[in-house]
């Protein structure tokens, strides 16, 4: 991982034959604005355990072992978030909080059920919990190249406050 203060690191990785990958960029909003239209009983359920159809919906988007390993090793606060659309699981997430911050991680929609307003629902859903815990500033990490995550996230009154990537040998 090479964040963006290692401009001399990152050049000589590259020199060497280290490959971009991954870049990242670190998203920050306010909780309460988030929050705002959030409606517990109909956008979202809440689980102290990864039900098997949140498993499901991350094996669809390509999450796989070490992103799930995150979850195991959380030591904060934290809970599973399952979006629905239509009475049926259509979105599955990651929330911790700490510190006063919460952060969603492995946010993932299916497919099929992608531009109907699910994502934002996930992050307003993500971001209550982490007001009742606490937590008065969000976070997320989304990949640079995921412009459809990145749209959301502005849109929600998100910023971009740092960056990182990471070099692979090839």
């Amino acid at each position: 991982m090479v964040q963006e203060q290692q401009a001399e690191l990152d050049a000589e990785l590259e020199h060497r034959g280290y490959v971009l990958n991954d870049p990242v960029n670190l998203l920050i909003g306010n909780s309460h604005t988030l929050a705002a239209g959030f409606h517990p009983k109909l956008d979202a359920i809440f689980a102290e355990f990864p039900m098997p159809i949140l498993a499901e919906i991350w094996a669809n988007g390509d999450i796989g072992p070490a992103r799930l390993n995150v979850m195991q090793r959380a030591t904060c606060d934290s809970t599973f978030i399952m979006g629905r659309i239509d009475a049926r699981a259509s979105a599955a997430a990651f929330v911790g909080a700490s510190n006063g911050i919460c952060m969603a991680h492995a946010v993932e929609v299916l497919i099929h059920q992608r531009r109907r307003g699910i994502a934002e629902r996930m992050m307003r859903a993500a971001a209550w919990w982490g007001l009742r815990h606490g937590a008065e500033t969000f976070c997320v990490l989304a990949k640079q190249t995921n412009k459809s995550a990145q749209q959301l996230y502005q849109k929600l009154g998100m910023e971009t406050v740092g960056q990182y990537h990471y070099r692979l040998k090839i």
